[in-house]
């Protein structure tokens, strides 16, 4: 999984379905939690991701089928996106070097370079200089 760094100001949404525009937005995972619970909701990540209850995201993961594993052996960080483009539009993370994503496939972006896609739904770059691969 990569990893959010501050400056990103990862959100968290409560709702029945992900949709920023109504979904109530929470700074920290654990208020998120505590509202969804109540209301008998979801949590999502920014990317639309169920983060909670444990139970759905583990069942979203399961459905996945993850070929390999990428690790980022790049000496700076390596932009997570959200879309199979390098345009600075959609970027939506970061990984430093040894960060390590499970990958469920290998795309080519909108310039034709390679990309993994993460089990996430995200891609990074898979190229040799940006990441290592081993498939699983």
């Amino acid at each position: 999984m990569f990893t959010k760094h501050k400056e990103d100001n990862i959100m968290f949404y409560v709702g029945e379905k992900f949709d920023i525009a109504e979904n109530k937005s929470y700074k920290t995972q654990n208020g998120a939690e505590k509202a969804a619970e109540a209301a008998g909701a979801y949590v999502f990540d920014d990317d639309g991701n169920i983060v909670f209850p444990a139970a759905e995201a583990a069942e979203t993961a399961e459905t996945v089928n993850i070929i390999g594993r990428a690790t980022v052996v790049f000496n700076g960080k390596l932009r997570v996106r959200n879309a199979p483009s390098f345009a600075p539009e959609t970027e939506c993370g970061l990984m430093c070097k040894g960060d390590t994503v499970d990958v469920i496939d290998t795309v080519e972006s909108d310039d034709g370079k390679p990309m993994w896609k993460t089990a996430e739904g995200n891609f990074i770059s898979a190229d040799e200089a940006h990441t290592a691969f081993v498939e699983v």
